[in-house]
């Protein structure tokens, strides 16, 4: 598997997806201009910025990496395999499974 991708949008909903033009494939540019996913992630905690990109989404690193962060918000998304939260590898392959 590449390294997946972890969109979260304003609610603190997490969509995980197989890879990044997996991830950018499934954005909607208007959703992103209207600040829907204000933020992505790597399986290593690259934080992504979300932006749009024609009618889709591009992910951009933004330079800065936050594993704590994406193991807080994985943790908080209350439909997640909270057990899985400290490993994001783990939590995408459960999440892409089913």
């Amino acid at each position: 598997m590449n390294s997946a991708i972890f969109v979260f949008d304003v609610d603190g909903r997490v969509a995980v997806y197989h890879d990044q033009a997996d991830a950018e494939g499934s954005l909607e540019a208007i959703d992103i201009d209207d600040g829907e996913y204000p933020i992505a992630y790597t399986e290593t905690g690259e934080a992504l910025a979300v932006e749009p990109h024609l009618n889709n989404g591009r992910l951009t690193p933004t330079g800065r990496s936050d594993l704590a962060d994406l193991q807080s918000r994985l943790r908080g998304w209350r439909h997640g395999p909270h057990h899985l939260a400290h490993d994001p590898h783990a939590y995408a392959e459960h999440e892409l499974q089913h």
